[in-house]
């Protein structure tokens, strides 16, 4: 049964990712972009070297 759980899981985090991926591929971005978005967001502007 825990094989099973663990496969499940497994397929339902790749089902999310690919879901993910789909949705930002409509806007042109990728999920590493989308990343450094996120880090701007959060601390505002920021060089290259300080987000990462």
């Amino acid at each position: 049964m825990s094989e099973s759980v663990g496969f499940l899981l497994s397929k339902l985090a790749q089902e999310g990712n690919d879901l993910i991926q789909r949705h930002l591929a409509e806007l042109g971005i990728k999920s590493r972009h989308y990343g450094v978005l996120a880090v701007l967001d959060h601390n505002g502007p920021l060089s290259q070297q300080a987000v990462g």
